[in-house]
Formats: structure tokens, C-alpha cells, sequence
């Protein structure tokens, strides 16, 4: 069943806009994310422009791919505290 839910969210992703959204802030050209997911650019780019949707396989690794754009950017937009400097503040 998790594959069944992981079609219909690549789906609606690509067609939401959601999809070149993340590729775009992770500054992944179409071709780069196409060639990670074995299909060719002018096929993304039909995704995300809603001409067609994400087949079984193809929509799976799409998705994957996408989970793993949103986990990264979320840990780049995490804040993390700075280092001490071994200096005393007064």
C-alpha cells in the first residue's frame, strides 16, 4: 500500500508544481534530476509542466528523489548554533 501512496503523491507533486519547486531549490537542473531517476529531461519537464504524469516505476524513484531534495533542504535550512570560540564572554 505504501507504493500505492507514494504514485498518487508523485502525481501531485509534479502536477502541483511542488516538484520543480524542490529540483529548483536544490538547484538541480532538469537533466541532472531526469538522469537520477531514468527518464529523459523533456520528460520532467512534461511532469512538472502537467502535460503528462509520473508512471508506476518512474513516479516511485520521482518521489523518492523528491523526499530526499525536501529532507535535504530542510537540514539546509535548519539553523545550528555556533561554535564556541574558547573566548569568555563578559
Amino acid at each position: 500500500m505504501s507504493d500505492l501512496r507514494e504514485l498518487i503523491d508523485a502525481r501531485r507533486q509534479a502536477q502541483s508544481g511542488e516538484g520543480r519547486r524542490l529540483r529548483e531549490a536544490a538547484q538541480l537542473s532538469l537533466r541532472e534530476l531526469a538522469s537520477q531517476i531514468g527518464v529523459d529531461a523533456a520528460t520532467l519537464d512534461r511532469w512538472e509542466r502537467g502535460q503528462t504524469r509520473p508512471r508506476h516505476a518512474a513516479a516511485l524513484k520521482y518521489q523518492a528523489a523528491l523526499t530526499l531534495l525536501a529532507d535535504a533542504l530542510q537540514e539546509d535550512a535548519t539553523p545550528t548554533s555556533p561554535e564556541p570560540t574558547g573566548e569568555a564572554q563578559p
